[in-house]
This record gives C-alpha cells, sequence and structure tokens, in this order.
C-alpha cells in the first residue's frame, strides 16, 4: 500500500537560505505496548494483536459479563473491572491503546432506539472519562452506525472533546463483508491518535471468504432443507425458515448451491432471510441458535457463528472454560468482528508509531491471507 506524504510548509514571508539538512527521521515508539478496554466483550482487539504476533501486555479489561470474565481471565488480562459505571477513572491504569465498545442495544431497533434516555445510551461517557484522565496514544470505539442519527449530540460531544485533547480523529462505517467476512453487518469505527508519526489512513478492502470454506454441511443422516419441530425448535421456528425457504426458491435461488441464511428465532415480523451472505449476527439470535443455513441443512451452531465473526474454531476453549453454548455464541455476535480487527490495528499502531510502514504492510499481508476456515495459532506471524 502507498505510503501517504505530507506536503512541505511553504514558508510565506522573506527568509535567508539555510543549508539544506536532511529531514529528521520520525522515531517508533519501542515501549511493549499496553492494551486496556471497556465494555471488552471479547477483547477482539486483543484477539486481533495475538493473532498477528504483536507482542503487548494486556493491561486491563472490563465486562459485566460472567461470560467475558472468563474469557479475559483466560486471555492474561492483570486486572478485569467488572463495572465501568463504579471504577473510578484514575484507578484503572494507563494503556497505549484503549478500545471501548459501549452496548449498542439503545441505538438499535432491539433497544427500541431509545438512544441516551436509557442509562446504557449514555455509557461512552465513562469511557471518555477514562481518556481525559489518562490520555492514551491510541483510542478505538465501535458503535452501530444509527448512533449518528439517534444521538448526535452525544457523537458530538465525544469528538469535540477529544479533539480538545488533542486527537487526531477519523471515522468511518466499515462493513464486514468488505473485509473478508460474508456478514452484512456494518459497524462505525472512530479512531483517535494523540501526535501521529504517520498519517492514519482506513484498511483497504479485501475479497470474500468463500461461504462452503467456513460452514461444513451437516452429515447426509442430520441434514435437512427444511426443520423439524423437536427438542429446542419451535413450531415458529419452523415456520419461518419453511416460509422465507420458500420464498427464495419463488424468486429463482437454488437453497442447494447457495447459501440461504434465516434469522429465524424471532416472531414473524422479526423473521428475515440474506442470500450468499448471513446478516448482521446479534447476540440474541445468535444465542438461541436462530440463525438457519441451507448450505449447512440445520441451524449454525456456536462455532459456525464464531466464524462469521471471524474466529477460528480452536481459537478460543469455550468449552474448558466452562461457558455454555448459548452463553459462547451470545459472545460471538456481540463482539467486533475479528476479521476488520486484523486490518484495522496494524494501521492505528502505524499511525501512532508503533509499527514502522513496512512492518504494517507485512501485518497487513498476513491479515490478507487470513482465513478463519483455517487454524491459526496466535503469535504465527
Amino acid at each position: 500500500m502507498p505510503t501517504q506524504r505530507r506536503d512541505r510548509e511553504v514558508c510565506e514571508v522573506p527568509c535567508r537560505p539555510t543549508p539544506e539538512k536532511e529531514a529528521p527521521k520520525k522515531r517508533l515508539r519501542r515501549s511493549i505496548l499496553r492494551v486496556g478496554s471497556d465494555f471488552a466483550g471479547l477483547d477482539t482487539a486483543a484477539w486481533a494483536l495475538r493473532i498477528l504476533g504483536i507482542p503487548f501486555e494486556h493491561t486491563f479489561a472490563a465486562d459485566k459479563d460472567p461470560s467475558s470474565f472468563k474469557v479475559l481471565s483466560y486471555m492474561g488480562a492483570k486486572t478485569i473491572y467488572r463495572d465501568v459505571t463504579t471504577r473510578p477513572a484514575t484507578e484503572a491504569p494507563s494503556v497505549d491503546l484503549y478500545t471501548f465498545g459501549p452496548p449498542c442495544q439503545p441505538f438499535s431497533a432491539a433497544g427500541n432506539r431509545l438512544s441516551t434516555a436509557t442509562p446504557d445510551g449514555v455509557l461512552a461517557l465513562h469511557s471518555l472519562t477514562y481518556i481525559k484522565h489518562h490520555q492514551p496514544s491510541m483510542i478505538l470505539m465501535e458503535q452501530v452506525p444509527d448512533v449518528l442519527s439517534l444521538a448526535p449530540d452525544l457523537v458530538n460531544l465525544l469528538f469535540q472533546e477529544l479533539a480538545a485533547l488533542g486527537y487526531s480523529l477519523s471515522s468511518e462505517i466499515l462493513a464486514s463483508n468488505k473485509y473478508g467476512v460474508p456478514q452484512k453487518r456494518e459497524r462505525l469505527f472512530l479512531v483517535g491518535v494523540k501526535n501521529p508519526v504517520e498519517p492514519f489512513v482506513f484498511p483497504a478492502e479485501v475479497p470474500l471468504w468463500p461461504i462452503r470454506n467456513l460452514i461444513a454441511p451437516l452429515p447426509p443422516g442430520n441434514f435437512a432443507v427444511l426443520p423439524s419441530a423437536g427438542i429446542g425448535i419451535s413450531a415458529q421456528k419452523v415456520a419461518n425458515v419453511t416460509s422465507h425457504i420458500e420464498g427464495a426458491v419463488a424468486e429463482g435461488v437454488d437453497p442447494f448451491e447457495r447459501a440461504v441464511f434465516v434469522s429465524a428465532g424471532a416472531s414473524k415480523r422479526w423473521s428475515h432471510k440474506s442470500v450468499d451472505e448471513v446478516m448482521t449476527l446479534t447476540k440474541t439470535e445468535a444465542a438461541r441458535q436462530g440463525y438457519w443455513c441451507s448450505l449447512k441443512g440445520g441451524f449454525l451452531d456456536t462455532d459456525d457463528v464464531g466464524v462469521l465473526q471471524g474466529f477460528p474454531r480452536d481459537l478460543i476453549p469455550w468449552r474448558d472454560l466452562d461457558i455454555s453454548s448459548p452463553q459462547q455464541a451470545g459472545l460471538y455476535g456481540n463482539a467486533m468482528n475479528l476479521a476488520v480487527m486484523l486490518h484495522l490495528i496494524p494501521h492505528v499502531l502505524c499511525s501512532a508509531g508503533f509499527l514502522s510502514p513496512a512492518a504494517m504492510n507485512k501485518k497487513l499481508k498476513y491479515a490478507r491471507d487470513y482465513d478463519p476456515g483455517i487454524r491459526y495459532l496466535p503469535g504465527a506471524v
């Protein structure tokens, strides 16, 4: 990827000629990268750093979900907080990279779009308090795009306060299906860099991974064109899947050749289908195993949901951590997409001087070759 250059400043007043001097070299920050996250969930940024082989100290993480706590403990986070609302900003340690993904429900249809009228709608202010006190070199926030229209005052406040602290800010809506993942998931990302060494740019798009590489069909004895009511499969799920598969066939879609996904766990009103790419995965629907895939011949299991969020099947040993299948599926559905973060994190670190442009490009090449259908060990680069 070509490196952007800053134009030389033009001297607008008469000045005496001076001997040409070699431009000072930009210094890289060589200290160990310290990472912290609030509303961490699976702490996708930390997993991305591990997979990319970037050494870091997992300084702290915070999340009130007990299942998240188990994963964060397994990852080796030095300090884990259960509630950011009761933690004084001065208590949490300083870090270099601070990530936060406040709950999206207040800004989504599932949360009735109540926005800042609910306590969860203003949780980002706790992150802002942390940033104002510690001023990390890099900040990264993820939120649903509807926050821009539903909470413009909150968004403007974040931008104004962060700019006043001296952060160079960039924001963009990134779609998972532009970074390899066959999922129609759009999220707003806000990146802030203090005293950037290189200009920050959002990552270039990459081709999609083939669905068939990610989701293995069930054995012939278990494969079904349409579900049957039974244990864990309600009559409503059966009706929703049947209706949408029939609708796809009527539209000329062959469900044996193309992936037809149905979000079937909710009521008929909220049930919907998607062809060739899964719809945006959610915590609630993933936890109740409500996603049907025609190429699988059944409902997506927990590991399928993880793969469609960019997590290889053997990356998180959730069974050994005594996390139930619904709990882990919910964590996957609520997580930042790992594939997106694999492309985004190197750009953030390069801008802040923790990676050189050459090192960034090596990490990005690895991210482009990444495929969660293949086993990837942490530190593979």
